[in-house]
């Protein structure tokens, strides 16, 4: 769980990120922290070279389309599995704490 979702359930002292610029959802955690900056570049890297590079990719990659499964009306199913093979790759390679 992310702090945010933590401290809502009274398992976290508080729901601010390690990072401390903000709360710690999915989407800070996701698109904007810090300290996994790196490890998102990859991410952004992977899926734009793999299936989004004939679309309009930075204004449409955000938190939904990261997790939530493609009905193919934003992009087709084939490049969600892609999209979602670049996302478990960065969260099996950023270092927190769970």
């Amino acid at each position: 769980m992310l702090n945010d979702d933590s401290y809502k359930t009274g398992t976290s002292s508080s729901p601010i990120c390690d990072c401390g610029l903000e709360r710690e959802t999915a989407d800070h955690f996701l698109l904007r922290c810090n300290k996994y900056a790196e490890a998102r570049k990859v991410m952004f890297d992977t899926i734009e070279a793999l299936c989004l590079s004939s679309h309009k990719f930075h204004s449409k990659l955000n938190e939904h389309l990261l997790l939530a499964p493609s009905d193919g009306s934003v992009i087709p199913k084939k490049d969600d599995y892609y999209v979602k093979d670049a996302l478990f790759e960065f969260l099996a390679t950023v270092v927190r704490r769970l």
